[in-house]
């Protein structure tokens, strides 16, 4: 009778646990890494920060997705032609809103790049996968 119950006992507590691995989906970047990205990506940079003589063909733009709906906008102007670069600021782009936020100094309060030309940047570089 002890072993019934104790092998009972063995059992609930198995199935209480979760033996599974969770599932570790990472968001992957849906950035579209063309000419015609890059060249709208340096127009609203050059129109959103002062770039104090860096010309727009310096600019480097590390993308990578948070989640999803939400990617990331590392801008970097480069020292020299290859390395040497150094973070002028950061896009957060929501690609559901379709606006682009810079958080460059502050993750809460976010401030709304205007997009002026370029409102269809987010449909055309960031396609819903």
């Amino acid at each position: 009778m002890k072993k019934i119950i104790l092998l009972g006992l063995v059992a609930l507590s198995l199935s209480a646990c979760d033996i599974k691995p969770a599932a570790n989906v990472e968001a992957k970047s849906t950035f579209k890494d063309s000419t015609e990205c890059q060249k709208q990506l340096r127009e609203i940079v050059k129109s959103s920060f002062n770039l104090r003589g860096i010309p727009t063909s310096a600019l480097k733009f590390n993308v990578f997705a948070k989640t999803d709906n939400e990617e990331r906008i590392q801008i970097d102007a480069l020292k020299n032609e290859v390395t040497d670069a150094r973070p002028i600021g950061q896009f957060r782009v929501l690609k559901s809103e379709k606006k682009i936020f810079d958080s460059t100094f502050d993750e809460t309060n976010l401030i709304e790049v205007n997009l002026k030309n370029h409102g269809n940047v987010i449909d055309i570089c960031f396609p819903k996968s």
